[in-house]
């Protein structure tokens, strides 16, 4: 009786450790799958639907507090499909491995510069500081690099036992505001 009491906990100790350390291995696939500009790796750490979803409100959101926006029926009737239709054909795996290795979210200088990224240098402790773990089911990946804290946060939730996938970046509003593309 002894002797399993005693390999039940190393069993739990192993569980443990191995759910504390699979975000962090989820993390290092993902970046290192944009390291390689690999689409079809990518994909095992991102749920893309989930992401689009959110990039869809958050746009929409954005487009329905625009004064000049509401008061256009063009831009009402058309604008939901316009975005709709872009963020489908951006927020794939081939379409985020180019935004990331090639270039900006935005033009303006106020926006997060994703050409910053350093991909083959990256220093995990600041990786580690930028981690906010919100439960045993979401942790999020908020870099604070910048002075004015424009930056994104990455969220990811548990999508298995020992699975973690990105679903969802959080655009700050001054990134995606009128003011911030001028």
């Amino acid at each position: 009786m002894l002797r399993y009491r005693g390999l039940i906990i190393v069993a739990i100790l192993i569980f443990v450790v191995g759910y504390v350390a699979a975000p962090v291995v989820a993390l290092a696939g993902l970046l290192n799958s944009l390291k390689k500009a690999d689409s079809e790796a990518l994909g095992k750490y991102v749920d893309f639907p989930a992401v689009r979803s959110s990039m869809k409100e958050q746009v929409s959101a954005l487009m329905m507090s625009d004064p000049e926006m509401v008061k256009n029926p063009f831009a009402l009737a058309l604008g939901p499909t316009i975005i709709n239709n872009m963020i489908d054909n951006m927020i794939t795996p081939s379409g985020l491995t180019a935004l990331i290795t090639q270039g900006k979210a935005n033009p303006s200088q106020n926006s997060f510069d994703m050409s910053k990224i350093d991909l083959q240098n990256i220093d995990m402790k600041k990786v580690a500081k930028a981690l906010d773990v919100r439960s045993l089911f979401e942790f999020r990946l908020a870099p604070t690099d910048n002075v004015d804290q424009n930056n994104p946060q990455f969220v990811f939730k548990n999508a298995g036992v020992f699975d973690w996938k990105l679903v969802d970046v959080r655009v700050p509003p001054g990134a995606l505001s009128k003011k911030s593309a001028q």
